[in-house]
């Protein structure tokens, strides 16, 4: 039983750090589109 819970913490974790990770790539990404948009060289 005690596996299974642990199990349980270690993929809730996993996906804060994962909606977490995504977040922060979002934001870079955003910012460098922004950033892109006023140099005027978009990819």
């Amino acid at each position: 039983m005690k596996s299974i819970l642990l199990l349980n913490k270690v993929f809730i974790l996993s996906l804060k750090y994962d909606n977490f990770y995504q977040s922060i790539r979002l934001t870079i990404y955003a910012k460098g589109r922004k950033l892109c948009n006023k140099l005027d060289f978009c990819i």
